[in-house]
């Protein structure tokens, strides 16, 4: 047999190699560092601005805090201890087993406080488009309080929960022992872990996007008595009526793009476990839906965060402090 002596490594020969995955991955660790700049913001602004101190704006703070928390674990933990095992091509290029671990903790604790997050921001929205006199009534302190401690220490409890039960069974140094710890029965569980918390999400937020389409038919219908009963004296409740529907539009739009996205991604990790396809494959789409959930993290909550009036009134006034300020 002719040896290798260009110097290259043979990559034949270690599957979980995939420069397009460790690519990826790179691309990842600056959209975490971005993203964790503007929900920081967005926390501080609901924080330190009377104005939007209000229920919807509290659930929002809390959710930019939980995707807060994944983009900075994702930078400074999840995603470095994986470019290694990525990028290896072989088992010289290791990695601490008792941080690998960590990863999989990590990865539960972001997924469970994100997925409550986002359930418990689809419910305000349905209830403030559902029934918007009663809103108020039901959405006081006690209740934001309530739900928002809910959502933390359900992380708290399910990510020790499975540390303690799991987390040294899921150690890795190097690209073959990642080869193999993906066939056994405790990265299997981690798998259903995770498939579990995203799927209970996923049906959560589909209900709530389900009745939202129901309500946004029924304004469309509205909308059109109005205009076929009241052509000119009602323009300004169908402006009105106008206005509501394409907030329940919106709403939708966000909603619907957690589950196009987040589904997949949950997926992709059983494909590495269930499938019996090439590593670096399985790797690739794992790294690509990862890629399409933090962009989903990012975007989706700025668009649902100025699609209201109030924060880009917010926005516009912290430009123009900082623009007087830079002058000066």
């Amino acid at each position: 047999m002719e040896s290798n002596t260009s110097g290259s490594p043979d990559t034949d020969h270690y599957p979980g190699s995939s420069p397009v995955a460790y690519g990826l991955l790179v691309t990842i660790i600056p959209c975490a560092v971005i993203s964790l700049v503007i929900h920081l913001y967005i926390i501080f602004s609901v924080v330190f601005n009377s104005a939007l101190h209000s229920a919807s704006n509290y659930f929002l703070a809390n959710l930019c805090a939980s995707i807060a928390m994944s983009s900075a674990l994702s930078a400074v933990l999840i995603i470095p201890q994986l470019l290694p095992t990525v990028r290896a091509y072989d088992d010289s290029v290791t990695t601490p087993s008792q941080t690998t671990s960590l990863v999989y903790v990590a990865v539960i604790s972001v997924t469970v406080s994100f997925v409550c997050s986002c359930a418990i921001v689809a419910g305000d929205r349905y209830v403030k488009v559902a029934y918007p006199l009663r809103y108020l009534d039901l959405m006081t302190n006690k209740a934001c309080g309530l739900l928002i401690g809910s959502c933390w220490v359900s992380s708290l409890v399910v990510s020790a929960g499975f540390g303690v039960s799991f987390g040294s069974k899921l150690q890795f140094t190097n690209t073959a022992d990642f080869e193999s710890l993906r066939q056994t029965p405790p990265y299997r569980i981690f798998t259903l872990f995770f498939t579990v918390i995203v799927c209970l999400g996923v049906l959560v937020i589909t209900g709530f996007v389900v009745s939202l389409l129901r309500i946004a038919r029924q304004q469309q219908r509205k909308i059109q008595h109005e205009r076929n009963m009241l052509p000119n004296a009602g323009k300004n409740g169908v402006r009105q009526l106008r206005r509501g529907f394409s907030t329940t539009k919106g709403y939708i739009f966000y909603l619907g793009s957690f589950n196009l996205v987040w589904i997949p991604y949950a997926i992709g990790f059983n494909l590495l476990y269930c499938l019996q396809v090439e590593l670096s494959l399985a790797l690739n789409f794992v790294v690509v839906t990862m890629l399409l959930a933090y962009l989903q993290l990012m975007y989706g909550t700025l668009f649902l965060t100025f699609m209201q009036a109030e924060h880009r009134k917010v926005l516009r006034s912290t430009w123009t402090a900082v623009a007087q300020k830079l002058k000066r």
